[in-house]
């Protein structure tokens, strides 16, 4: 049985809506017990505060004691018990009844979590799809449904971003994602619960014509892929228009400061390749860090970048944030966004 398949109790619940007390509740979940003593699990990212800056444990509408509508979704065994999972967003519109995927979609959206086999190897992802985007980017196009989908860990490019469907080289992995990073897949397979619909990054690549994918050198394309998966995110988060996926930062004055020239030229090279206008600033072992921030100042002036995007290491853990913090010290107003 495919990892991403969940096993359907004989008394299936699964599909069914309920409504439950809230008995407990962790940092990002909350459990439920209903009628007949069956244990229920609502992770956040399947509840209505997905997008809630906050975590659950901190929200008082999933407190104890407070009521839940939901819809059961899947079981697993927790040791001798079973477990049922929750969607609260499907038990006031399913969208497994009318679900518009078709084998070939294009479809965009995050990833909520790793999945494991038994043996705890890792097997796949699970991407939350984005409802507020076009099946295939097309206005004319239905909105993607409110679904997770399951991307194979072998439909990933490899470590260095080829797409063989053998290693580059002997012990080659695959490219690994983390919570939150942007990906894009091609509709694969279609399934209704308890399994996941199915896609595969590599064939979204194979069909797209991207000057990202085109023009990664090979010996920095695996990092390449990684920093691309989270330019959306990083723009996203402070605010920059990025509604034109296949020129995400035109327009956009980005500035660069790191201690690596190849970090620099390899992010340099994928930011101007997706529209941007950049410029860097190597910091070196002989460089005060207050000259660095005065220098910085003076081509945030110059510049009038719309983000600034500092390595951390400069070159020990938390350089960064702390040239960060000085700049925002010494200026008197601060107007691109800083991530770090």
């Amino acid at each position: 049985m495919p990892p991403y398949e969940l096993k359907q109790p004989p008394s299936s619940l699964i599909g069914e809506v309920f409504t439950a007390t809230v008995i407990s509740r962790h940092v990002d979940s909350c459990d439920f017990r209903l009628d007949d003593g069956e244990r229920v699990r609502l992770y956040q990212h399947d509840s209505h505060a997905a997008t809630d800056s906050r975590l659950m444990k901190d929200i008082p509408q999933y407190a104890e004691r407070k009521k839940c509508r939901f819809m059961i979704t899947h079981r697993r065994m927790d040791g001798k018990n079973a477990l049922y999972y929750a969607n609260e967003r499907w038990a006031e519109n399913n969208p497994w009844e009318n679900l518009p995927l078709q084998y070939g979609d294009r479809v965009q959206g995050k990833v909520i979590r790793s999945v494991h086999s038994e043996q705890n190897i890792l097997k796949g992802y699970l991407i939350q799809l984005n409802p507020t985007v076009y099946l295939n980017q097309n206005p004319n196009n239905p909105f993607q449904p409110d679904i997770p989908i399951y991307i194979p860990l072998d439909t990933l490019p490899w470590a260095d971003g080829s797409i063989g469907h053998t290693p580059p080289q002997e012990g080659f992995q695959h490219l690994l994602l983390e919570s939150n990073d942007q990906v894009q897949a091609t509709i694969t397979e279609i399934h209704r619960l308890p399994r996941y619909p199915v896609a595969s990054v590599i064939r979204s690549i194979q069909h797209q014509n991207v000057s990202f994918w085109s023009d990664a050198y090979t010996t920095a394309r695996g990092a390449s892929i990684k920093e691309r998966l989270h330019i959306r995110h990083i723009l996203q988060a402070t605010g920059i228009d990025t509604e034109d996926e296949y020129a995400l930062l035109k327009g956009c004055r980005i500035l660069l400061v790191d201690d690596r020239e190849d970090s620099l030229y390899r992010l340099q090279q994928i930011l101007n390749s997706n529209g941007a206008q950049t410029q860097t600033i190597q910091h070196t072992p002989s460089l005060h860090p207050d000259d660095l921030v005065q220098i910085l100042k003076a081509r945030i002036q110059e510049f009038q970048p719309n983000l600034i995007l500092i390595d951390n290491a400069l070159p020990q853990p938390n350089d960064g944030l702390r040239l960060a913090q000085q700049l925002f010290a010494q200026a008197e107003e601060v107007s691109p966004p800083l991530a770090h």
